[in-house]
């Protein structure tokens, strides 16, 4: 049977600045989270910016089903995610989710998880989601500079990074 797909509008907790190009809205639903798994996404509807028309697709960066909240991991790629990022605590944000569909769960004792940039924003869920059935994620993130390397020990939490800080173009071509 499908999950079921919700149209609600969540409150704004918090939206935390990570860098320039990066943030973190933390959102309350207004009624009981669906089944959520890692990998899916929401489609955010932008008000107020008169050249977005079309909802905008963001990664599911992680769930507190006890506190009944979800965080999207945002980088501001133009008007419709630079409008996202003037929210504040206490304004709505109208969604549709969950969507797509969800990573695969394995059965190995360790797995690895790679992103980049905006890249890493499943990557907690599915870290922590990982964890909780007793599989150890190793994660290795790669930054386009040192100042976007953000979340690094929130990310952390639930898994071990790689011992190599990649933080410039030139280091990725070496490594």
């Amino acid at each position: 049977m499908p999950a079921r797909k919700l149209v609600q509008d969540l409150q704004v907790i918090e939206n935390i600045r990570l860098n320039k190009r990066h943030f973190i809205l933390e959102l309350l639903a207004p009624e009981k989270l669906p089944l959520i798994f890692p990998g899916q996404f929401v489609q955010a509807l932008v008000e107020n910016s008169s050249s977005t028309f079309l909802r905008r697709p963001l990664s599911i960066h992680s769930v507190d089903i006890k506190r009944n909240t979800l965080r999207l991991l945002i980088q501001i790629k133009g008007e419709g995610t630079r409008h996202l990022g003037l929210l504040h605590a206490g304004d709505t944000l109208n969604l549709i989710y969950p969507l797509g569909n969800s990573f695969t769960i394995t059965k190995e004792k360790e797995v690895l998880l790679v992103g980049g940039g905006c890249g890493v924003a499943p990557l907690l869920f599915l870290a922590q989601t990982l964890k909780q059935n007793n599989i150890e994620p190793v994660i290795l993130l790669g930054f386009r500079t040192r100042a976007e390397v953000s979340e690094i020990d929130y990310i952390h939490n639930p898994g071990r990074l790689s011992s190599r800080r990649m933080t410039a173009r030139k280091e990725l071509k070496a490594w």
